[in-house]
């Protein structure tokens, strides 16, 4: 028995669509006990500046990164959730051009990873503005929150 012409699109849909829903779960996933990095960490270390002791230049600078790195990491989130509704477009075409597919694919894979570099970057400033005694307290801090769930994007 050959194979219909479709199987190959509908192989490459059914691959689209399985990294499409691993990429959705991924973001709405809560990572367990640990607080996340980036802005997720600097509010932390905001909550909790009284318990690491900061002066007040100190907190002011973490105050600022907030505001500056939760400023962009909205901006990232909301033209991932974009880019994955224009993906899910294309998904729900009969016959979707390959090309298109992937490349948007491509976009919103590198939005993800555009994100968590920014989430990294962030964390790295925060810690360089501590000591390193502060830095021992904010990895205990951490090991005993919990990260809120995230509400479900459309």
């Amino acid at each position: 028995m050959l194979p219909s012409r479709s199987t190959p699109l509908f192989i490459l849909g059914a691959f689209a669509a399985a990294l499409l829903l691993s990429a959705v779960a991924a973001a709405q996933v809560t990572l367990g006990p640990r607080v996340g990095p980036g802005v997720a960490e600097v509010r932390l270390v905001e909550r909790n500046a009284k318990r690491l002791e900061l002066d007040e230049k100190t907190l002011a600078a973490v105050q600022a990164l907030a505001t500056e790195a939760g400023a962009r990491e909205e901006k990232l989130n909301k033209q991932t959730r974009e880019e994955r509704l224009k993906l899910r477009d294309l998904l729900n075409e009969e016959l979707p051009e390959e090309a298109a597919l992937m490349k948007q694919v491509k976009v919103v894979s590198d939005l993800g990873i555009e994100i968590q570099k920014h989430q990294m970057a962030t964390t790295l400033r925060l810690r360089k503005l501590l000591t390193a005694e502060q830095r021992k307290e904010l990895m205990e801090l951490r090991k005993n929150v919990r990260q809120p769930r995230r509400r479900r994007q459309p």
